[in-house]
C-alpha cells in the first residue's frame, strides 16, 4: 500500500489526481492521501496539472470542493501559482469550464492576488472562460476585479 500510494498511471496522474477528479470524494480521504504522500499535492502530470487543476476541473460538491480546496492549498500553497502545459492556472480552469462557484474562485485568487489577470497560452483571462462557461455572478466577480 505505501508505494502504491505514490504510484503515477501512464499519463503522470497520480492517486490524489484521481481522488481529486471523483464526485464522491471527501475531505477526509484527501488529507489521508496528503498525509500518506505529502509530496503528492505538488506532483504534476503529463499535462503540467497538479491536483488542484484536477479538482477546479471536475463536478463535486461546492462545500466539499471548497474543504478539499483549503487543504491543498494550505499543504502546497504553490499550486496556484502552477500553470500546465497550456498556461492554465488553476483559477483560469475553475473559473471556465470547472465551473466552480465565485466563493472557489475567490479563494484561489486570494491565495495568488493577479491570477486574475494571468494569461493562459493563448492569451485567456480567467474571465475569457468564465464568460464561456461559469455563472453570471462569477463573471461579475471576475470584472470587478479587473482595471
Amino acid at each position: 500500500f505505501p508505494d502504491s500510494i505514490r504510484a503515477t498511471d501512464e499519463h503522470g496522474g497520480s492517486p490524489l489526481h484521481y481522488a481529486c477528479q471523483n464526485p464522491n470524494v471527501t475531505p477526509e480521504i484527501i488529507q489521508l492521501l496528503v498525509d500518506a504522500a505529502p509530496n503528492s499535492a505538488s506532483h504534476a502530470d503529463n499535462n503540467g496539472s497538479m491536483p488542484l487543476h484536477s479538482l477546479s476541473n471536475y463536478v463535486l460538491d461546492e462545500t466539499k470542493a471548497i474543504k478539499i480546496l483549503k487543504l491543498l492549498i494550505e499543504k502546497q500553497p504553490e499550486a496556484v501559482r502552477h500553470a500546465n502545459n497550456n498556461g492554465d492556472l488553476p483559477v483560469h480552469i475553475a473559473g471556465g469550464w470547472g465551473r466552480r462557484s465565485t466563493e472557489f474562485c475567490r479563494l484561489l485568487i486570494e491565495a495568488y492576488p493577479g491570477s486574475e489577470r494571468r494569461t493562459d497560452a493563448n492569451g485567456n483571462l480567467p474571465i475569457h472562460f468564465a464568460c464561456a462557461d461559469n455563472t453570471v455572478a462569477t463573471v461579475e466577480y471576475l470584472y470587478k476585479l479587473s482595471p
